[in-house]
């Protein structure tokens, strides 16, 4: 169906010069979301690096965006990447504001990996597993998120800011570990 090929091609080329337009900020060397008055949501998260999943930076943009996940002040946490920058007034130890997530970390390998930065692929995904691993051994469970110090038992880390009202971490989450398994056989 060529004609059908060409016509979802055109579609994400669209696509991918919006979101160069829109969402990157030159200043910061990174991509954000934008709020209902089209300024820019300055906050540092590792979603600030999916689009490389999706192959839309310029091999310039990917490049300043590497460097960015290498900043320890930033991104380059003993346990990378947090879901927030430690730099950020936003940063918690509670679930989407600070820990990592294996999801996060799976896109993010994967769009460095599509840039050729395959050896910072295979270290983030390296560092990603022997987290998953250490506290696997500790405690018998894969969980949600994980501690970028890798000081806290992932089984008691905040979850929307509560540890006793029933908001607890994910025990022995599938997609934790279906994410590490893609991980193992894909990096």
């Amino acid at each position: 169906k060529e004609s059908e090929s060409d016509r979802w091609k055109k579609r994400r080329q669209a696509l991918v010069a919006r979101v160069n337009e829109l969402l990157w900020c030159d200043e910061d060397g990174l991509y954000y979301d934008l709020d209902q008055a089209g300024k820019f949501i300055r906050v540092q998260s590792a979603a600030c690096f999916y689009p490389m999943a999706a192959e839309i930076p310029t091999p310039e943009r990917a490049a300043r965006l590497r460097e960015t996940l290498r900043d320890p002040k930033r991104f380059a946490t003993k346990v990378p990447v947090p879901s927030i920058s430690p730099a950020e007034k936003a940063f918690e130890k509670d679930m989407w504001r600070g820990p990592m997530w294996v999801n996060s970390n799976y896109l993010i390998a994967d769009g460095l990996r599509r840039y050729g930065y395959g050896a910072d692929a295979r270290r983030l995904v390296g560092k990603t597993l022997a987290e998953l691993a250490r506290w696997y051994r500790r405690t018998g469970v894969l969980c949600e998120y994980y501690d970028v110090d890798g000081k806290e038992d992932p089984r008691f880390q905040l979850r929307k800011a509560s540890r006793t009202e029933g908001l607890r971490v994910i025990r022995d989450y599938g997609g934790t570990a279906s994410l590490a398994m893609a991980m193992a056989r894909e990096f």
